[in-house]
């Protein structure tokens, strides 16, 4: 919802499609960096900023939690308390939520 209003806003057509892992995902435009380039140089940085607005006007939680994750984390931890390392950055709170640190 926030992908496609922000597409809608600025103009542009937002499709619908799976990205690598197979998962479904708005497509709001593609990027062709030339040479000498960066993402940040091509990238609307007040596109970034109305992102999140819209996102922290509806309210999205960041935080995962499953059913029977602090079963997960009872299973896994070594000292009760303290956050998990799980893998590739991530981290599981002793509430079963998975972050990125």
């Amino acid at each position: 919802m926030v992908a496609e209003t922000l597409a809608q806003e600025n103009h542009l057509q937002p499709e619908n499609k799976v990205d690598r892992f197979q998962n479904k995902c708005i497509s709001m435009f593609s990027i062709t960096i030339d040479h000498g380039k960066t993402i940040q140089d091509e990238v609307n940085e007040e596109w970034v900023t109305r992102f999140f607005e819209l996102f922290d006007a509806h309210g999205i939680s960041t935080n995962i939690v499953e059913p029977d994750m602090d079963d997960i984390y009872s299973n896994l931890c070594v000292e009760d308390g303290e956050d998990i390392y799980l893998n590739d950055g991530m981290y599981m709170r002793p509430n079963g939520t998975i972050y990125e640190r």
